[in-house]
Protein backbone atom coordinates (compact mmCIF):
# COMPACT_ATOMS: atom_id res chain seq x y z
CA UNK A 1 0.00 0.00 0.00
CA UNK A 2 2.71 2.00 0.94
CA UNK A 3 4.44 1.68 -2.47
CA UNK A 4 1.90 2.13 -4.42
CA UNK A 5 1.06 5.99 -2.42
CA UNK A 6 4.85 6.60 -3.28
CA UNK A 7 4.68 5.41 -7.13
CA UNK A 8 1.40 7.49 -7.81
CA UNK A 9 3.15 10.57 -5.69
CA UNK A 10 5.82 10.31 -7.80
CA UNK A 11 3.65 9.92 -11.25
CA UNK A 12 1.59 13.17 -10.32
CA UNK A 13 5.07 15.34 -9.55
CA UNK A 14 6.05 13.98 -12.94
CA UNK A 15 3.10 14.82 -14.76
CA UNK A 16 3.12 18.20 -12.98
CA UNK A 17 6.54 18.80 -14.62
CA UNK A 18 6.04 17.72 -18.00
CA UNK A 19 2.98 19.19 -18.78
CA UNK A 20 2.58 22.68 -17.19
CA UNK A 21 -0.20 24.77 -18.80
CA UNK A 22 0.91 28.68 -19.33
CA UNK A 23 -1.41 29.73 -16.36
CA UNK A 24 1.34 28.34 -14.15
CA UNK A 25 4.25 29.16 -16.28
CA UNK A 26 3.03 32.94 -16.91
CA UNK A 27 0.42 34.74 -16.51
CA UNK A 28 -2.57 34.18 -19.03
CA UNK A 29 -6.16 36.09 -20.08
CA UNK A 30 -8.68 37.02 -22.42
CA UNK A 31 -8.98 39.73 -25.15
CA UNK A 32 -11.42 40.73 -27.39
CA UNK A 33 -11.61 43.40 -29.90
CA UNK A 34 -14.52 46.11 -29.15
CA UNK A 35 -15.15 48.63 -32.07
CA UNK A 36 -17.07 51.98 -30.99
CA UNK A 37 -19.07 53.64 -34.05
CA UNK A 38 -19.50 57.22 -34.24
CA UNK A 39 -23.64 56.41 -33.78
CA UNK A 40 -24.87 53.00 -33.00
CA UNK A 41 -23.93 50.09 -30.20
CA UNK A 42 -20.47 48.86 -29.60
CA UNK A 43 -19.31 45.19 -30.88
CA UNK A 44 -17.40 42.40 -29.21
CA UNK A 45 -15.38 39.70 -30.70
CA UNK A 46 -14.61 36.78 -30.01
CA UNK A 47 -12.34 36.85 -26.83
CA UNK A 48 -9.13 35.29 -27.63
CA UNK A 49 -6.76 33.48 -24.36
CA UNK A 50 -3.87 34.98 -24.37
CA UNK A 51 -0.82 34.87 -22.69
CA UNK A 52 2.77 36.36 -22.03
CA UNK A 53 3.99 39.01 -23.71
CA UNK A 54 1.07 38.11 -26.46
CA UNK A 55 -1.34 39.08 -23.66
CA UNK A 56 0.84 42.61 -22.63
CA UNK A 57 1.48 43.79 -25.98
CA UNK A 58 -2.82 43.37 -26.13
CA UNK A 59 -3.15 45.33 -23.01
CA UNK A 60 -0.93 48.33 -23.95
CA UNK A 61 -1.95 48.63 -27.24
CA UNK A 62 -3.26 52.28 -27.62
CA UNK A 63 -6.90 52.50 -29.22
CA UNK A 64 -6.71 53.16 -32.76
CA UNK A 65 -9.10 55.27 -34.55
CA UNK A 66 -10.47 53.78 -37.99
CA UNK A 67 -11.04 56.01 -41.31
CA UNK A 68 -14.59 56.11 -40.92
CA UNK A 69 -14.30 57.40 -37.62
CA UNK A 70 -14.97 54.48 -35.35
CA UNK A 71 -12.57 53.51 -32.55
CA UNK A 72 -11.00 50.23 -31.93
CA UNK A 73 -9.46 48.43 -28.86
CA UNK A 74 -8.61 45.76 -26.91
CA UNK A 75 -10.40 44.96 -23.74
CA UNK A 76 -8.18 42.49 -21.36
CA UNK A 77 -10.06 40.47 -18.32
Amino acid sequence: MRTRKIVVTTVVVMAMCILPSCDIVEECGSCELVTEPLVGTKTYGTPLLLCGDELKDKENESPETLPNGDVTYWNCF
